[in-house]
């Protein structure tokens, strides 16, 4: 049950993220990344701006992408990425990608989809904002970008709570 109550936190949580009205951009919005795994991309860049089709992107599908590569790298720093196979997770976006919510949100698919990092099944239109939500993560892995820069070029300024280390809750 908690496994559930968690997929559908996520969700919500993306698709208020993406609330605005604004998307994280269609399959035709993005520019190709090279071909391979994220880490050797991420070597390929220095800042998230410099990412292809990034800078065009408004300012909620920014602060969108910021929000799922500071998740996904927190939980990678901390081993704490949810426990559930990538089979349940496709199953999880499959559900989602029907319902009502992703109807009202279009964008809250692709933010699920960058969450669990998955590239195929209803991810495979969003392959494009995963791909880049994983070379950010690995930007930040690596130590090319700390996050109060990612914050700086994404949306602007650091947001209260986003640059101070994670806490345990």
């Amino acid at each position: 049950m908690k496994r559930a109550w968690n997929g559908f936190a996520l969700s919500a949580v993306a698709a208020l993220a993406l609330s605005a009205g604004a998307s994280a951009g269609g399959a035709d919005a993005y520019d190709e990344l090279p071909a391979g795994p994220a880490a050797e991309v991420a070597r390929l860049y220095y800042s998230a701006l410099a990412l292809p089709g990034v800078p065009g992107w408004d300012g909620v599908a920014r602060a969108a992408l910021l929000d799922v590569a500071t998740l996904r790298y927190r939980n990678r720093l901390v081993d704490r990425a949810p426990a559930v196979s990538e089979a349940a997770a496709l199953r999880h976006v499959g559900r989602l990608s029907e319902s009502g919510l992703a109807l009202a949100h279009p964008g809250a698919v692709g933010q699920a989809c960058a969450q669990y990092g998955l590239l195929s099944g209803p991810c495979a239109g969003h392959a494009g904002y995963v791909r880049r939500a994983l070379v950010v993560e690995e930007m930040l892995a690596q130590g090319q970008i700390t996050l109060g820069a990612l914050e700086s070029e994404l949306v602007g300024a650091s947001r209260p709570g986003m640059s101070e280390p994670h806490e345990a809750r």
